[in-house]
This record gives structure tokens, sequence and C-alpha cells, in this order.
């Protein structure tokens, strides 16, 4: 049987500069939707989106924005919530 789930979590840790987050459901009918969030050593905010549907298998899409220049503390995108019938994610593996 598919038990769905889900979990989200952030951490902002301003004083060793360590800013991620993490987003992830499992419907009913079984499909996988999540995305996370990094912010990396060149002050580049790195998010990741993904899902797993049918026999697509994981497919994601990801982006890179530079943090805002006038945060100390740069807030992450809010994790995203896709819907199964979300456009496909332009990758796949």
């Amino acid at each position: 049987p598919i038990i769905p789930y889900e979990f989200a979590y952030e951490v902002a840790d301003p004083a060793t500069n360590n800013f991620h987050n993490r987003v992830e459901v499992k419907l009913p009918n079984g499909d996988v939707l999540g995305s996370w969030s990094v912010l990396l050593p060149d002050n580049i905010i790195q998010t990741v989106v993904y899902n797993v549907t049918g026999n697509q298998g994981f497919r994601y899409t990801i982006t890179r924005v530079p943090a805002p220049p006038t945060h100390t503390s740069p807030s992450l995108p809010p994790p995203h919530h896709h819907q199964a019938a979300s456009p496909p994610p332009s990758n796949a593996i």
C-alpha cells in the first residue's frame, strides 16, 4: 500500500553562513514532489525542484539566483509544492 507523507525543514545559521531547506510530499497516488535550496559559498541560492511521477523516473529543474545583498541572513525561497499535473521539469535521469 502507498503511505502518503510530508516533511519540511530549514536551517538558518548566520554564524556559519549555513542556510538550506527541504520539503517533500508523497501523494496518495504514489507521486513524490519536493524541493531543496542551499546557499552556496559564492552567495548564490541554488534550488532543485523535483518529482517522481508514474513511470517517468526522477525529474528535476535547477535554478540559481544571487542571494539578496542587503540581508546578512538571506532568506531562502519558500518550499515548492507542486500538483501532480504540473508541467514536466526540463531534465530527467
